[in-house]
């Protein structure tokens, strides 16, 4: 409204210009010349002015009235610039107004498995995703699992030049129980568990804001109700037998020299439990003082759900990283995990545990961050992110656990993985995202740069 007035301002004042000055020029030639009706009597006097003192006074006072109203107009044009040339304020509400306007990106599952449109994903209140039944005209991306067909392919239906599409390739399994990692360089986008090679981040099996609360919550069994009645100390749930770093050899010395319940297929000794899987076995780890969390591989950042339920469960999680591979300081604190090799044999290893295991004091050391607040579970998954990683920090303390904050803390934003690229691309200025995947782009590391050898674990035990 305002733009349209000051248009038919300006509309307006021209047109009074033009009829002023048309009726001053009008009267100035017939002042000058006595008008259309005397021009006769000047040209029988011989040229002679007959204009009268009034007429030639209304003629100065028409010219000056002109002149003051061009002066007006100026200033008024002048105005209407300036106030034109100062848009910031209203260009900033229309760019408030553009922002609150949700951006909807397209994604194609390249795995085959999205031939039927799915559900909207809700990123943020101004991000969403929608998984499309193939339609490359509009979709922005396609995500591929473990391996990444070669981008002729895409260009042969996109044409690059009209729209840029993009290739996100993501892996659960480690390195040696998945291929395709020769294939990576076709892609644009890497997520999988590595904290530091992931881009534009990392897709891990934690969400940091359950992680948190399941880490500093009291346990959900106390000390003297753990491992109680025929319960051993330790406890185990797996399946795959023929692990690559051969844990199933290194568990099988334990069930030896101490107590382990089994409940998987692998060295099963103890009925399988009624509760879900997953949600399940955190529930049973409750009842024990000790939670087997190996992985099956001892590869960078590969560290899964086995850890993620053993701290949800308040148990003491029993893990083997050498190397940094995997790094646990990354993903917990200090004295809250016991790792195999920081002893050298099992049978120390056995001798630490079972003396942390009859002695409250001892067992306490490794959850002693739960003793220092008094927020409730319930109370701690009601904060926001935001508000817990704070909370951890001065319960932990920040620069002691700096791997720890660093790490998971600040490089998981806990959100499915297509809202991650989402939300990166539409955060980052296309030239710099183009940078940023020219810099990037590599395959994914092999086995042999990745991961200890095959067999790690019997061959560093002896077994």
């Amino acid at each position: 409204m305002k733009l349209f007035s000051r248009r038919f301002k300006g509309y307006l004042t021209i047109l009074l210009i033009f009829f002023l000055f048309s009726y001053a020029l009008l009267n100035y030639v017939n002042i000058s010349n006595g008008g259309l009706s005397n021009n006769n009597n000047n040209n029988n006097n011989n040229g002679k002015n007959n204009k009268k003192p009034s007429d030639t006074n209304k003629q100065v006072d028409d010219l000056e009235f002109v002149k003051k109203v061009l002066r007006n107009t100026n200033e008024s044009v002048k105005l209407d610039q300036q106030q034109q040339q100062e848009p910031q304020e209203v260009k900033k509400d229309n760019d408030d107004n553009s922002n609150n306007e949700v951006k909807r990106f397209y994604a194609i599952d390249g795995n085959g498995r999205g031939s039927i449109n799915r559900e909207v994903l809700k990123c943020s209140p101004r991000i969403e995703v929608e998984v499309v039944n193939s339609d490359y005209s509009r979709a922005d991306f396609t995500y591929f699992l473990d391996m990444v067909p070669h981008r002729s392919n895409m260009d042969a239906i996109v044409d690059p030049k009209k729209k840029r599409h993009y290739y996100m390739v993501y892996a659960m399994e480690s390195e040696p129980h998945s291929g395709g990692g020769s294939t990576w360089t076709n892609a644009d986008f890497y997520m999988w568990y590595n904290l530091d090679l992931s881009f534009p981040e990392p897709a891990t099996y934690f969400d940091v804001h359950s992680h948190l609360p399941d880490l500093l919550a009291p346990p959900r069994v106390e000390f003297e109700q753990k491992s109680s009645g025929d319960l051993a100390q330790l406890v185990w749930v797996l399946s795959n037998c023929n692990a690559f770093n051969r844990r199933e050899s290194f568990v099988k010395r334990l069930m030896e020299l101490i107590s382990v319940d089994s409940y998987g297929f692998c060295l099963r000794n103890k009925d399988t439990h009624t509760s879900q899987r997953m949600q399940g076995n955190a529930e049973l780890f409750t009842k024990y003082k000790f939670v087997i969390a190996i992985e099956n591989s001892n590869c960078d950042g590969y560290v899964t759900e086995k850890l993620v339920h053993a701290v949800a469960s308040g148990s003491i999680p029993i893990v083997a990283g050498r190397d940094n591979k995997p790094n646990y300081m990354n993903f917990m604190p200090n004295n809250s995990f016991i790792n195999i090799y920081d002893y050298k044999t099992p049978e120390d290893l056995v001798a630490h545990l079972k003396k942390v295991a009859s002695s409250k004091d001892e067992y306490e050391k490794y959850i002693w961050f739960k003793r220092k607040h008094n927020y409730t579970r319930e109370q701690l998954q009601k904060m926001s992110l935001p508000e817990q990683i704070e909370l951890a920090k001065s319960i932990l303390g920040y620069e002691k656990e700096r791997t720890f904050f660093d790490g998971l803390i600040l490089k998981e934003k806990s959100e499915n993985k297509l809202c991650k690229i989402a939300r990166y691309l539409a955060s980052t200025p296309s030239n710099v995202v183009e940078e940023e995947i020219k810099k990037k782009r590599r395959n994914r590391p092999d086995t042999s740069e990745a991961c200890l050898p095959h067999g790690n674990l019997a061959k560093d035990f002896g077994l």
